[in-house]
């Protein structure tokens, strides 16, 4: 009797002490926490590179919302500069060209770890700072097009340049990557490139006749009359001025007319 008892208050501890040690394995150490707050970007990587070295935490959802708020956090700091700044200096100009290589490892991380069917990580991902054309935002169109679409538009209405930038050449991203998108999106996305026919920025005026020249109709035409005739173009530093948008948006037109001209 007192042997079974014995054996079994073995077993009852040798749980316990399991239990405690794989709670020790997958909770994030107080320093690394501490790392991951700091108000300084480059002890905030310490931390990341911390948290890298322990994929038995970083693959929990304690470990992945950490990359996920993290991210969200540098995102903010990278705004935040540039409004700042008035757009004119970057992170990499205040905090140093290794801050953007540490950024893209944050983004990748949480590209790889998170679950883009949970909408916090999605919208996580879909608002970080990004090349359009790269192979992250076009794999993120091609699955996800739908499902970012709302974020994106907001992006697109956005006071800061960079994300208005960001917002209508990922809307292009969409069209070209996602065959699957209903009416109802294609007008959402054709209505957005309109308005943004009308940006102070040339370049995000491009952008927008070049979706147009995609999935645009024959409505469209007069507002690419207008930007074909009316938009002032650029003063080069040679002194000669381009018209780059005017020339796009007479492209444009024309692909609109091939597609609609009877065959």
């Amino acid at each position: 009797m007192n042997n079974t008892r014995l054996f079994i208050l073995l077993v009852f501890a040798l749980s316990v002490g399991l239990a405690l040690s794989q709670t020790a394995e997958t909770q994030i150490p107080s320093a690394v926490n501490q790392q991951l707050a700091s108000p300084d970007p480059s002890v905030r990587a310490k931390g990341f590179e911390a948290l890298l070295a322990t994929p038995g935490i970083l693959r929990t959802p304690t470990g992945v919302r950490a990359i996920v708020s993290l991210l969200q956090r540098e995102t903010a700091l990278i705004e935040e500069t540039l409004r700042d700044s008035g757009g004119k200096i970057g992170v990499s100009a205040k905090y140093g060209e290794g801050y953007g290589e540490y950024y893209a490892k944050v983004l990748g991380t949480v590209n790889t770890i998170g679950n883009k069917d949970d909408p916090e990580v999605l919208d996580a991902l879909v608002k970080a700072t990004y090349n359009a054309n790269s192979d992250f935002a076009m794999q993120l169109a091609k699955t996800k097009g739908a499902q970012i679409l709302p974020t994106v538009l907001d992006l697109c209405k956005r006071s800061a340049v960079g994300s208005r930038m960001q917002g209508v050449e990922m809307l292009g991203t969409i069209v070209r990557e996602n065959r699957a998108l209903s009416a109802a999106a294609t007008n959402q996305i054709k209505a957005a490139a309109s308005a943004a026919l009308i940006d102070t920025e040339g370049a995000i005026r491009q952008s927008a006749t070049a979706i147009l020249a995609e999935i645009g109709d024959a409505h469209d035409i007069p507002d690419l009359e207008l930007v074909a005739k009316n938009d002032k173009g650029v003063q080069l530093e040679t002194g000669e001025r381009r018209y780059f948008v005017r020339e796009a948006a007479q492209k444009a037109i024309a692909r609109i007319r091939q597609r609609s001209s009877p065959r």
